[in-house]
């Protein structure tokens, strides 16, 4: 009986944690072994909407409801290069796109440098 005691029991495994100390601009995997995923990270797309948000921000020549208006819609097409590239996802983000171009299309400022940003998104959509 004593030696049954002393004997070493089924450990319960700790239960799975992950920390991250910054921003994480990809998926996470959490499992058993030999677990395998695909992931593919935009992470330079969103970096040129973060960018071109920031400009549409900061445009003197948009009046507040055009920037909400902008905003809004890149947030949206942002959105929406996270799911299946369906024919409805891309009407969406031509749409979308769309109405970017003609807000950013009141500044020449946005013009010159937003219009690029929006070929880029395009592309990603094959629009």
């Amino acid at each position: 009986m004593e030696l049954e005691s002393r004997m070493p029991t089924a450990s319960v495994p700790a239960a799975p944690s992950i920390h991250i100390g910054g921003n994480n601009f990809g998926a996470i995997q959490q499992g058993g072994q030999n677990n395998s995923q695909s992931v593919t990270i935009n992470a330079q797309l969103n970096s040129k909407i973060e960018e071109l948000l920031n400009r549409i921000d900061g445009a003197t020549d948009l009046t507040a409801l055009q920037k909400l208006k902008a905003s809004t819609d890149l947030r949206y097409v942002q959105e929406l290069t996270a799911l299946d590239a369906s024919e409805e996802n891309q009407e969406e983000a031509r749409s979308k796109l769309n109405d970017i171009t003609s807000i950013l299309s009141i500044s020449a400022d946005l013009v010159s440098l937003g219009i690029p940003t929006i070929q880029i998104i395009r592309a990603f959509f094959g629009l």
